[in-house]
């Protein structure tokens, strides 16, 4: 048992050659590629692995842009509406009256950002 976990064990740094030469083989035996695609296989394994860590990780990372996503399209269409309500309310306002609001308006955002705008 521990010559053949050796011997998988040194596939992966050895070469057929020197694989064969180190356990006694001749360099016409099938045995070296045995452990050569045990090799191989546990390489294929690890990148497998490694290629679903990604995918996984990638579809975590779609899912929770989508949802910001979804969440940005209510808010637009929410902020949408009351631009639809408010521009003809607005419009028809008389002109000192809009001045006033707007300069009223102006006054709270600088105070509460601490900076004019």
């Amino acid at each position: 048992m521990l010559r053949h976990s050796s011997a998988t064990y040194w596939a992966a740094k050895m070469n057929r050659y020197q694989l064969c030469a180190k356990y006694g083989r001749a360099f016409s035996s099938d045995m070296p590629d045995r452990y050569i695609e045990r090799k191989g296989i546990i390489f294929n394994q690890i990148a497998e692995k490694g290629d679903e860590d990604q995918t996984t990780r990638l579809a975590k990372e779609n899912r929770q842009l989508m949802e910001k996503m979804e969440a940005l399209e209510q808010d637009y269409r929410k902020l949408s509406k009351v631009v639809e309500f408010m521009m003809p309310l607005l419009e028809n306002m008389d002109e000192d009256l809009r001045n006033k609001i707007l300069e009223k308006r102006k006054k709270e955002l600088s105070d509460s950002s601490g900076r004019p705008t």
